[in-house]
């Protein structure tokens, strides 16, 4: 859970700093994540206790199986697939290549409201998804990573 709130503010944050500087760009986001992993790993090294989890057993094992079917399943659907549904087309991507292609999340013309003042938040993960892989194949990986942990 810690993992998921850091990575959520770290996009936030990252998004915010980086339009201030109209500087949302593959070079300037790979520096910037890079940087975080390894602030991270940092963090994991110095802190170096390893939680215990308990006894693993095939027991339990077996019983994430239909789990980790489902996830893998809907991994495979999200990457083959691009954004194809009516409200990732009409409202969610377009203020993703907006962005993109100005550098910054700052507003722009409209003629669909709900582009300007829906909160952002999925779309700032699915820009930094799009800018770093060059397609918006990867747009659909913000919605399984929320599947995946929903399962955990």
């Amino acid at each position: 859970m810690r993992a998921a709130v850091a990575f959520g503010v770290a996009i936030e944050v990252v998004t915010e700093l980086l339009s201030l500087l109209h500087a949302i760009t593959p070079g300037v986001l790979t520096a910037t994540w890079v940087m975080l992993v390894l602030l991270a790993a940092l963090a994991c090294w110095l802190r170096r206790p390893v939680p215990h989890f308990g006894a693993f057993t095939c027991r339990r094992a077996g019983a994430l199986l239909p789990f980790v079917v489902l996830a893998s399943l809907a991994l495979v659907v999200a990457l083959a697939a691009p954004p194809n549904t009516w409200d990732a087309i009409n409202y969610h991507l377009e203020p993703v290549l907006q962005w993109a292609q100005n550098g910054d999340v700052a507003f722009y013309p409209a003629n669909v409201q709900r582009q300007l003042f829906l909160s952002p938040w999925a779309e700032y993960a699915i820009l930094h998804f799009q800018v770093l892989s060059g397609t918006d194949r990867s747009a659909n990986l913000v919605q399984w990573f929320a599947y995946g942990g929903c399962i955990l």
